[in-house]
């Protein structure tokens, strides 16, 4: 059974004719490190936040050893002798979210203009081809929907929470979408009130009380619904990341199909995310077959390194040029069938 592992240089690198460097657009989705860089689509986004701007600095100008992980780990840690630090921190949530919806929606008149062309379209044709009886598990930790956009190719449609991990092709959101939510229960005035109102009061609230029940929409709708008042279902990416942001019989589907798992297939992924490692190295049945696909073989050889400290045994290949260069070279179906 083949599992596949998104991680954010997957969307960034998601269409192979308008490739990062030589095309250049404020929309691309970002990499981790880019999530509060010096765009004017990011500035946009920014101005609804002014609690997220004491922190900007901080979160764009990173030293060369430094992640935007860490930092927001440093910034979560400060929290408990600096109750600021909470209220920002929800906020950054609320930016997270509307940021890569923005994204989303600019990116895809730049799919457009590729006539609709997506790496993650050609992979799942590739995948159906190559193996048309099989289950594949689609992991990601991305918040954006390309995947989702991608599914209509092997005859797959999102339209509620259950699609998610029905049938053969079944996608597992770590770290949430922006396309869900969670209700929040403290009370705050929502009638008659604009949904970045309503979004500037949860950031302002003393105390949050968010269910765990997740909510699912067809389009991204800022701050309430109705007079449900809404909290981002997305995960902030901190260095040490504890907690999943993804429904339970999501992670139960997730769970019970690695002891089947014999081929992995790494896009874009740096293996930084110690409880999803974890969960591999007990869950796997034995040595895995694995290709691990980033933007060059160093760093594609920095992930292998990740996931064989953390245990998970396998035969290891690194390969670079990134998602394009996964499709326009056809590794996918080489590794497939077994070719590489």
């Amino acid at each position: 059974m083949l599992m596949v592992i998104f991680g954010a240089g997957a969307s960034y690198d998601s269409v192979a004719s308008r490739r990062p460097g030589a095309f250049d657009h404020e929309s691309r989705l970002p990499l981790a490190n880019q999530l509060f860089g010096d765009r004017p689509l990011f500035a946009r986004v920014l101005t609804h936040f002014p609690a997220v701007q004491p922190l900007i600095s901080r979160l764009r100008y990173l030293g060369k050893e430094q992640s935007l992980e860490r930092e927001l780990q440093a910034i979560r840690a400060e929290a408990d002798t600096y109750a600021e630090r909470t209220r920002q921190l929800v906020a950054v949530r609320y930016y997270l979210h509307m940021l890569i919806h923005e994204c989303e929606q600019s990116w895809a008149s730049v799919i457009n203009g590729a006539g609709g062309e997506t790496n993650y379209r050609t992979l799942l044709d590739e995948i159906a081809y190559c193996s048309p009886h099989d289950v594949v598990h689609l992991v990601t930790f991305n918040y954006d929907r390309l995947i989702e956009a991608a599914l209509p190719t092997v005859n797959v449609r999102i339209q509620n929470l259950d699609d998610y991990v029905k049938g053969r092709f079944q996608l597992i959101k770590l770290h949430g979408s922006t396309n869900w939510s969670r209700a929040v229960k403290t009370p705050l005035k929502t009638a008659g009130v604009n949904g970045m109102d309503v979004i500037q009061q949860v950031i302002d609230a003393r105390t949050l009380n968010v269910s765990n029940e997740f909510m699912f929409f067809d389009q991204h709708v800022t701050g309430v619904h109705g007079e449900t008042p809404l909290f981002p279902a997305l995960a902030i990416p901190f260095e040490e990341k504890l907690d999943f942001e993804c429904p339970s019989n999501h992670m139960d589907a997730l769970r019970g199909s690695l002891g089947l798992i014999d081929k992995i297939l790494v896009i874009g992924w740096r293996a930084t995310e110690q409880p999803f490692l974890q969960m591999l190295r007990k869950g796997l049945p034995g040595p895995v077959r694995c290709l691990v696909v980033t933007e060059d073989c160093t760093r594609s050889q920095e992930t292998i390194d990740r996931m064989k400290a953390a245990g998970i045994a396998g035969d290891f290949n690194a390969v670079g040029g990134g998602f394009s260069e996964l499709v326009l070279l056809h590794l996918a179906r080489d590794f497939l069938r077994g070719e590489v």
